[in-house]
Parts: C-alpha cells; sequence; structure tokens
C-alpha cells in the first residue's frame, strides 16, 4: 500500500480541513486537526464510531502539536489499532451507502 495512515490537511489551521472520504473509502487509519469545520458532521460520526483519530492539539509557534507526533508514533507502532481504524472507516462507509436512493425515494413520495 501506499500509506497505511492518512493525515488530512488543512485540519491544523482554521482553514476547515480535507474531506476524510477517500481514505475512509481504501480503509485507511485517518489522522485530522482540530480544525473540520467543512466536513464537521462527517468528522463527528467517524469519531463516534471510533473510525479516525482527531488531535485537538492547536500549533503553537508552527511547531507540530505534541498529541499529533504522539498519534502518529501510537499508530506506525501498532499495526493492529491501524487495521482498526481503517476497517472502522469501511464499515462507516459501507452504512452511509445508498444515499442517493433513499433521497430519490423520498422524493418520489412528494410528487405522489
Amino acid at each position: 500500500p501506499l500509506a497505511e495512515i492518512v493525515f488530512v490537511g488543512g485540519s491544523l489551521i482554521p482553514h476547515g480541513g480535507q474531506s476524510i472520504l477517500e481514505p475512509a473509502a481504501a480503509g485507511k487509519a485517518i489522522v485530522t486537526g482540530p480544525y473540520t469545520h467543512n466536513f464537521d458532521s462527517v468528522v463527528n460520526e467517524f469519531a463516534e464510531r471510533h473510525a479516525l483519530v482527531q488531535v485537538r492539539e492547536v500549533p503553537q509557534d508552527s511547531q507540530i502539536p505534541k498529541s499529533l507526533k504522539d498519534a502518529f508514533h501510537v499508530l506506525l507502532s501498532d499495526a493492529t489499532r491501524r487495521q482498526t481504524l481503517g476497517e472502522n472507516a469501511l464499515d462507516v462507509m459501507a452504512a452511509n451507502r445508498g444515499a442517493t436512493d433513499k433521497t430519490v425515494a423520498q422524493l418520489q413520495l412528494l410528487f405522489k
């Protein structure tokens, strides 16, 4: 594999983060920073289902937060934890498949 752990860019600054769906669909262990307001509902669902690691510490003086270093240290040294995060991410993705079909079904009810 190209990567076993994916860090979501733009999440250590008030940028709002990038989507986690691509690494989730690939079954990767996902790490994100505290700024995820562009994708809050998605990130919250993954966090609730133990499908990602979100560090809450904000960088100070352009330094990498200790909690981010610690998260990577744990994941790099624990293959089982990486695998579990990836499997949980795949489970969340599977649970949310079919949204278009569900939406169309509801819209069809409105037009009957």
